[in-house]
């Protein structure tokens, strides 16, 4: 499978026409035009196109190329001096635009953070240098460029140097979001001395570059965020029976077939399909916008094949949708997926891909994400759907069936935002009424719900989205104006419930000593016991709510049943180098660890486990042997709560009275302990 080469690392290669990039500002304009080692590409030619292995596989025509004539305005004719002068430091300025970032130190982004900065991509390139041309156009409508003045360029007058602020406002609402997005950039390469051409004050801030579409980067409310998940699990749910119904529709041997005789004929093969959880009658719980109205089922159309296949859309870009909630992909990363992309990683599936922004290799850096198991079902459903429609394609997003022409080679990232457009909820209300669906949004709205319920979130976003800098990361986190709110009340609340819970279970006395001291000390800093269950006092102050919410913020629940009361600099037995705590490497014997009733339900369940393969299991087999009492020993711990009874159980007593001195004295502590308790039991 052929994958996008980066334009930087083309160049880099290429050391004299990186030479002659940097220089192109000032370089005579004979000797640019017989260099054609950039691309191949004669610089008097007024339309550049670049290889097609610069960019990702759907990208269409016009993001490839770029026509220079679209500066000039219409009263200009192509070969007046003055068109010519123009198109020539235009040109110049994108030659200079394309090394600029691969000898900087300097970010070029909109944020000023401090990293070093990258090349440009090539579709960023074509579609900054189209912005451009839209920018010089309007000034030069407006009469704003000075052809009598000179400067480095040997071609003309300069087109932004002189302007003040209020003349580049007109530049800068004219050129779009890629020539806004490019202005520190510009501003890197004039400090670099590579062109003169570029103006001088800050960035206009009255105006912020977005992605395409109105809320392109907003999260989504959890209700429509709700809704939209749902949607997407119902949908792909449905994609066997989908790709049995196109299967069958397909095998309609049409040769000789009128259009009229070949549309009945589908239109009977979907009307007595029935499929194990699907029918062609079946009524859409989400339901697609079609023809006149919302699309009920696949028979109830005027149109039916036009139906399936907007079905079709919408079953795989729903997959789409999933994949990214479980991996936070971007655009180009989902887009480009190998059909063979499901693997078996060291603990289970994995997803195989390549990562692009980050990378620093032609082809990308080879990328392995973990997979939920749902993930890994809809995985399934759409490797099998795609070889039904595409039994020979290398990807794993398919082009609509059935010779829908109009609708091929459009990346899924695409599809999704126009497919759940026309979508609607059980409501009738249309999703595109409560914001576009796109795949930026997903990651933002993930990264959200990460940040306000998982402990260390910001560090697991910075990994699994492969971001450059944290900064990078908490932007994400900040895409809604409100966050930190959000999230003091979010964290408030999670709080007072886990201190409520914990006061509960110690009053019930399912707690584990060690926890149920903790709770007790907290109780006993604020009032006696008896008096906080009086309720709240005659000023509303309710000693017990609060002494929840001090129990809660004083701990974090690093999963069901196991808390933590790492503070600051505390570092326990899952610090790794730096300091920073890995709640997955929580462990039995760390003095910050304490754990609930729900974590001796679970230990109780895993020494169940043990003492059956042990049962099974024959002392020869030394290995699997020691593993599995090693096991029971760390489960049956101090023999609290529901462990209570397995400290006289007989087959506790049978498995530790064949332990060896040698054996015994190699224990750990906590395991020395727990063998100590169970020996002193049956004495």
């Amino acid at each position: 499978m052929t994958r996008t080469i980066r334009l930087e690392h083309v160049l880099k290669d290429n050391t004299k026409d990186l030479a002659f990039g940097l220089d192109a500002w000032r370089t005579d304009w004979s000797d640019l035009v017989a260099d054609r080692a950039f691309f191949g590409i004669d610089m008097d030619d007024d339309v550049w196109r670049f290889p097609d292995a610069l960019f990702r596989r759907k990208t269409t025509d016009a993001l490839r190329r770029i026509d220079f004539c679209r500066v000039l305005p219409e009263a200009w004719l192509r070969n007046d001096t003055r068109s010519e002068t123009l198109l020539r430091r235009v040109k110049r300025m994108v030659r200079v635009l394309a090394v600029s970032g691969l000898s900087s130190t300097r970010k070029t982004s909109a944020k000023g953070t401090s990293s070093v900065s990258r090349a440009m991509g090539a579709l960023t390139l074509v579609t900054t240098a189209q912005d451009l041309l839209s920018a010089v156009k309007a000034l030069v409508e407006e009469g704003l460029i000075d052809f009598t003045r000179s400067d480095d360029c040997p071609d003309g007058g300069p087109i932004f140097s002189h302007l003040d602020e209020a003349d580049f406002k007109i530049a800068w609402e004219a050129g779009g979001k890629h020539f806004r997005a490019a202005f520190n950039r510009l501003c890197d390469v004039r400090d670099r001395g590579l062109l003169d051409d570029w103006v001088s004050f800050a960035r206009p801030m009255e105006v912020r570059p977005t992605r395409s579409g109105a809320n392109a980067t907003e999260v989504y409310d959890d209700a429509y965020f709700t809704d939209i998940i749902q949607a997407a699990l119902e949908w792909s749910a449905i994609g066997a029976d989908i790709g049995s119904i196109v299967q069958n529709i397909s095998g309609i041997d049409s040769d000789g077939m009128v259009a009229s005789a070949l549309a009945d004929a589908r239109r009977k093969v979907l009307s007595e399909y029935r499929g194990q959880t699907f029918s062609a009658r079946t009524i859409f719980a989400y339901q697609t916008l079609f023809a006149d109205g919302p699309l009920e089922n696949l028979v109830d159309t005027s149109r039916p094949v036009d139906a399936l296949v907007r079905v079709f859309n919408t079953v795989q870009v729903s997959n789409a949708l999933l994949l990214t909630v479980a991996t936070g992909m971007r655009p180009a990363e989902l887009d480009d997926l190998p059909r063979d992309c499901l693997a078996e990683g060291p603990v289970g599936p994995i997803l195989k891909g390549a990562a692009f922004k980050t990378a620093d290799e032609p082809h990308g850096d080879p990328r392995d994400w973990p997979l939920p198991s749902r993930a890994v079902e809809m995985l399934r459903r759409q490797i099998a759907l795609a070889d039904i429609v595409d039994p020979d394609g290398l990807y794993l997003w398919v082009d609509p069936p059935m010779g829908h022409g109009q609708d091929k080679d459009i990346p899924v990232s695409v599809r999704m935002r126009d497919t759940y457009r026309c979508l609607c909820g059980p409501d009738g209300v249309p999703f595109a009424v409560r914001g576009a669906v796109t795949v930026y949004r997903t990651r933002t709205s993930i990264a959200r719900l990460l940040a306000l319920s998982v402990q260390g979130g910001p560090h697991i976003l910075y990994t699994v989205y492969g971001h450059r800098n944290i900064e990078e990361t908490m932007g994400y986190y900040r895409a809604r104006g409100d966050f930190e709110q959000e999230l003091s009340e979010t964290i408030d609340a999670v709080s007072t419930a886990l201190g409520e819970d914990l006061i509960s279970q110690f009053d019930d006395g399912e707690l584990p000593a060690r926890t149920a001291r903790l709770v007790q000390t907290t109780l006993d800093t604020l009032s006696e016991a008896p008096s906080l269950r009086n309720g709240p006092d005659a000023t509303g102050y309710d000693r017990l709510a609060d002494a929840a919410r001090i129990l809660g913020t004083g701990v974090e629940l690093v999963r069901p049943g196991v808390l933590c009361t790492a503070r600051g600099t505390g570092r326990g037995a899952c610090a790794d180098a730096s300091g920073l705590r890995e709640p997955a490497n929580c462990t039995d014997g760390c003095r910050y660890r304490f754990e609930t009733a729900i974590a001796l339900q679970d230990r109780k369940i895993r020494a169940e486990a043990h003492l059956a393969e042990l049962a099974k299991l024959d002392r020869s087999d030394v290995f699997r042997y020691r593993f599995a009492r090693d096991g029971l020993l760390a489960a049956l711990g101090s023999f609290e709560g529901v462990l209570g009874p397995y400290r006289t159980d007989a087959r506790v007593r049978e498995v530790f009275s064949l332990f060896d001195e040698d054996e015994i004295y190699v224990l750990c502590e906590n395991h020395r302990i727990t063998f100590d308790l169970a020996m002193e039991a049956s004495s």
